[in-house]
């Protein structure tokens, strides 16, 4: 049997600040890293981004400013996915934040 795990990848304000979290912030095109043939272009995002998700990250105390209007609506959305596919076999879980910023 196949099973599935509902993989909730994207919140309002991005959980990673990422494009794989729904954002991407200040992408840059470069052809500077390495593992790229000349002339070809990549972009940059790793240090780039943002997440609030949670809500406004402040880097110089590594703290937050809990936005709650995120997490209750991330929340009203996770129940409502629970209750509509909960009860299907295949389902065996619901991951509620996919990646989220280390921070």
């Amino acid at each position: 049997d196949m099973k599935i795990l509902i993989d909730m990848h994207a919140w309002k304000g991005s959980a990673n600040g990422l494009d794989n979290g729904g954002s991407t912030v200040d992408l840059r095109w470069t052809s500077t890293l390495q593992d790229v043939a000349p002339g070809e272009q990549t972009f940059e995002h790793w240090p780039r981004r943002t997440a609030e998700w949670l809500g406004a990250f402040d880097s110089d105390n590594s703290s937050y400013t809990i936005d709650d209007g995120n997490i209750e609506r991330s929340l009203r959305i996770l129940e409502t996915v629970a209750r509509a596919y909960g009860a299907q076999r295949a389902v065996f879980g619901i991951e509620p934040v996919n990646e989220p910023w280390q921070y």
